[in-house]
């Protein structure tokens, strides 16, 4: 998936909990387009919706309504097609019908959710002739969502991140909604703000007729060989997004409309002043003079590092609970089994304050095994937040480690040793004889600096030097923060 760009341009989406808008200001504030709530499930219409249409389109701004699916309620997919085209009735839309599938919508088996949403697309798609497009949540359309849908455009959500999480489903979005708790002038509170892909934006304003020919009419524009090898290119270096959409609408008489032959220099150019430029050659510098090495660390008192530990271990609170660690940048590591794949999390923190973090990453594995990672953004978070930094250094079998175990209403610390650094079955963790209980999920394990080695996974039974007698005792299995897949992943957020 693409990053964000100062290019793109800047989209809201509202319903009735937005309360009462001044359009004008929203427009005069930067704001290009809108997505309005039309409908929900069978039968409902948001209260605000004709309202919060006419005052968009008066002020000047692009439009396009949008429906929040309930397949789990047992409703079809052709009856909430029919309630949401009922309502949109006559009004003028230039941006897509979306259909936006999450939530509960995840309690519905994946094959027949995504034949439940292919089926509701196909249905407003060929009923409207006006374009549609899915709305989803950057980790529903990567565990959800299928290549059935591919068809047609994504609008994904991914809160404080600057490109969201990738899917198998699509390769870019065509709008990001990156927060919830936007402001604009206009708008009492938050509101969701969006950016939608510059190229897309022109495909869908560039011209006066900008819904696609119904799909269930046969389309007769071909275009020559040549012409589709350029579209081809063209879309491979991301200055189109459809050369299907160009051959049906740009062509006329095997040359290019004037319109979209505008569009094209201006996407065109829009390329190459965001690509690379070759660097000059620089003259022979002078040799830098030799780095001062580096001051020798200190390790700290156990108490301290037990201090340090407590105040930036959290508790995770999501179904039994876990533990998570601060890290640098208002950042929260944890393990995916504690946070269970959720966009946002709730975490308390030893001082006793609530926070709300937002999904940034899930670490993909390495091959087919999985890293039991997760990391989080804090929103709004103080710069006094507490936090550990990560340890850098190789790690050492028989170093003494601490960890704390952040419960609803107590921190608990726990000590060992270091006693296996990697195994063959699973290099990226190491094996302590910290004796970790289940609420230890997700936290950290401490060296003498105050560093984090690692993030404890899984109880386990691990063997231990005492003497000449190796004896097996009550551990547990960290992931490695030093290992390289785990150092990559990390390097890309922090």
């Amino acid at each position: 998936m693409q990053a964000r760009n100062p290019a793109n341009i800047k989209i809201i989406d509202v319903s009735h909990h937005n309360g009462v808008i001044d359009w004008k200001k929203v427009a005069a504030d930067g704001v290009k387009g809108v997505f309005i709530k039309a409908t929900e499930g069978v039968g409902y219409t948001d209260p605000k919706f004709k309202a919060n249409v006419q005052g968009a389109i008066a002020a000047g701004l692009k439009v396009g309504f949008y429906h929040y699916c309930r397949p789990e309620t047992g409703n079809t997919s052709v009856k909430e097609a029919e309630s949401f085209l009922a309502a949109v009735a006559g009004l003028a839309a230039t941006l897509p019908y979306v259909l936006d599938v999450e939530g509960e919508a995840s309690k519905v088996e994946i094959n027949k959710l995504i034949d439940w949403c292919y089926s509701w697309l196909e249905t407003v798609e060929k009923r409207s002739g006006h374009r549609v497009m899915v709305y989803t949540r950057a980790s529903f359309a990567k565990t959800n969502l299928g290549a059935k849908l591919a068809k047609w455009p994504l609008w994904v959500a991914h809160y404080g991140v600057n490109q969201p999480m990738a899917n198998p489903t699509w390769q870019r979005w065509s709008v990001f909604q990156y927060t919830s708790t936007g402001k604009v002038n206009g708008i009492t509170g938050d509101v969701d703000m969006n950016e939608m892909d510059l190229g897309y934006w022109m495909e869908l304003t560039g011209n006066a007729q900008n819904n696609p020919k119904p799909v269930d009419k046969p389309v007769n524009k071909q275009a020559d060989e040549k012409t589709n090898e350029a579209l081809k290119v063209l879309q491979s270096e991301q200055v189109i997004q459809s050369p299907t959409y160009w051959v049906e609408n740009a062509f006329e008489g095997g040359t290019v409309r004037g319109d979209y032959a505008a569009l094209l220099i201006q996407n065109m150019a829009k390329k190459l002043t965001t690509g690379t430029v070759p660097e000059t050659p620089k003259p022979e510098q002078p040799k830098p003079k030799p780095e001062p090495e580096k001051p020798v660390k200190q390790p700290k008192t156990w108490a301290e590092i037990e201090k340090l530990t407590q105040a930036a271990s959290v508790h995770v609170d999501v179904g039994g609970g876990g533990t998570g660690i601060l890290l640098k940048g208002g950042l929260l590591l944890t393990a995916k089994h504690v946070s269970k794949g959720r966009e946002s999390i709730r975490f308390k923190t030893n001082s006793r304050h609530w926070y709300t973090a937002v999904l940034v990453s899930e670490h993909l594995g390495v091959g087919k095994d999985a890293v039991d990672l997760a990391l989080y953004r804090v929103e709004n978070a103080p710069a006094n937040l507490p936090y550990l930094p990560v340890n850098t250094e190789p790690l050492i079998t028989g170093q003494k480690l601490l960890t704390v175990q952040a419960e609803y209403t107590e921190w608990i610390t726990r000590s060992g040793q270091l006693c296996q650094i990697s195994t063959v079955k699973e290099p990226w963790e190491f094996d302590c004889s910290i004796p970790a209980q289940h609420g230890n999920s997700g936290g950290a394990a401490v060296n003498e600096y105050g560093e984090v080695l690692g993030v404890i996974v899984n109880l386990a039974s691990v063997g231990i030097q005492r003497g000449s007698v190796r004896e097996s005792v009550p551990g547990c299995e960290a992931v490695n923060l030093m290992h390289p897949a785990v150092v990559e992943w990390l390097k890309k957020y922090m």
